[in-house]
């Protein structure tokens, strides 16, 4: 199937589904919390209802759903989850694909949902103290900067340098094999050695790719 995405409809000729603009962000955008704001969906303690958090306003991303709270939002533990001994709990952001909605909710343990419906991130991690005992923000432990339960959104636009590699490569050689006749087989041997010096240099560590090559060229640079 061959598309563009996304022109104007005419006649409605060109209708588009929420998966259409979804899929399109979610190759742009990985799933977390923007950055912008410091406090961006950040996780306090409450100065009146200690057993309740607040969460701040800011905005969030799952798989090219975009969350936005425009004001600080209050999330209430269940009686159950602040009885009794401590434990450890959450305060989440939640896409929730049947109720087709996102919200931020506290939980009562620690562990994510993600399956094909529901998809969690963690913004922090609460140590419940259990008993009815008041929630202080030395019991948060702030989670939005782990990328292995939430993370920040990052861009996902990047450059795969094989094939620019593959026509490098095989114009090096080109190269290679016209000038060998003419500086000898040591120096052109020497030239190939740099080059794999590079291709390895540029897998571990492309952004000093090309301060290396010109380093490499320079030092078997032909008088």
């Amino acid at each position: 199937m061959e598309q563009g995405l996304f022109f104007p409809s005419k006649n409605g000729d060109r209708k588009y589904k929420a998966s259409d603009f979804t899929g399109y962000f979610s190759k742009l955008f990985s799933n977390g919390v923007f950055s912008n704001n410091s406090k961006n969906l950040q996780v306090i303690a409450s100065a009146t209802n200690r057993l309740s958090l607040i969460v701040e306003a800011g905005y969030g991303n799952i798989n090219g759903y975009l969350y936005q709270l425009s004001e600080p939002k209050t999330v209430v533990f269940n009686i159950a989850d602040v009885s009794g001994t401590a434990k450890k709990g959450s305060v989440v952001l939640r896409m929730d694909l049947t109720e087709r909605k996102m919200t931020v909710e506290a939980k009562g343990t620690d562990d994510l949902t993600r399956n094909a419906t529901v998809y969690e991130l963690m913004l922090a991690r609460i140590l419940i103290p259990g008993n009815g005992k008041p929630i202080t923000q030395g019991m948060i432990q702030d989670t939005r900067g782990d990328g292995n339960v939430c993370g920040f959104v990052s861009s996902l636009i990047d450059i795969d340098p094989t094939t620019l590699w593959t026509q490098f490569e095989a114009d090096w050689n080109e190269w290679l094999t016209e000038i060998k006749g003419t500086v000898g087989d040591d120096a052109a041997a020497n030239l190939a050695l740099s080059i794999n010096d590079i291709k390895s240099k540029m897998i571990s560590d492309k952004n000093e790719l090309r301060n290396y090559v010109n380093e490499e060229l320079e030092k078997n640079r032909i008088p």
